[in-house]
């Protein structure tokens, strides 16, 4: 999209959005496993915009739902046409599995191509930087006027991280309040938010430079591997 600066999270929800129900992006979810205010054994699932604001969540107590086709049926409406993700990306495969089984569809693994992991989207991130500050440094030895590129923070200056967590630190996001399985939900959608603002921060780079623009393409609204997995997600129906 030659047209898009991604200077707002409005505007990349509307980018990801289409004019038609059945092509329209809802965006991503957030799983989380823990224990609820009783103690007992829950599932949380945040759902949240392609920018990765929030927009709706919920706390379900896990046996009920490993139980009960209906309920577990109920939990994938939540999840069906998003990209998703989770603290550890294992969470996504095992939880889902299970699920699944619950819902009586069959280990099909219909979430592989729209899961993704926030250490990944970062990993995008520091890429796509390191290919433009090549690309600027190429250009500065043909042309002297040309500038190095500024980030407002170097995060290839930094530890690379090694997990979430560690994302999560570089990202400066404490640990939300609330019950653990809540706060985990909230926690991960907090760092995706930070991780959206990050990837604009950089393609917007491409709306300033031209020859950028002619060597990495127009702007792209999130992360490959994650925008991979919004926009498989959109065209993924689930038979419930």
């Amino acid at each position: 999209m030659a047209d898009t600066t991604l200077e707002s999270p409005d505007e990349l929800d509307a980018a990801l959005a289409k004019p038609t129900a059945d092509a329209f992006a809802p965006g991503n979810a957030v799983v989380a496993l823990g224990s609820d205010e009783t103690g007992g054994e829950a599932l949380a699932v945040w759902q949240l915009s392609p920018s990765a604001r929030p927009t709706g969540a919920w706390v379900l107590a896990l046996p009920e739902l490993m139980h009960s086709r209906e309920q577990a049926r109920r939990v994938l409406v939540l999840l069906e046409r998003r990209a998703i993700t989770a603290k550890h990306i294992d969470i996504v495969d095992a939880f889902l599995d299970q699920l699944s089984v619950a819902a009586e569809l069959g280990t099909t693994s219909w979430w592989k191509e729209q899961a993704f992991s926030p250490l990944f989207a970062l990993q995008d991130i520091l890429a796509r930087r390191a290919a433009m500050e090549k690309t600027v440094a190429a250009a500065k030895q043909q042309r002297k006027n040309i500038v190095a590129l500024s980030w407002a923070r170097d995060l290839a200056a930094e530890t690379p991280p090694e997990d979430f967590d560690g994302v999560r630190r570089l990202a400066g996001v404490a640990q939300a309040p609330g019950t653990p399985v809540a706060s985990e939900a909230l926690t991960v959608s907090r760092v995706l938010h930070w991780l959206a603002q990050k990837w604009a921060e950089t393609e917007q780079v491409k709306n300033r430079r031209s020859y950028v623009n002619g060597a990495h393409g127009n702007p792209e609204l999130l992360p490959p591997s994650w925008l991979d997995a919004v926009q498989t997600a959109a065209d993924t129906r689930l038979p419930l």
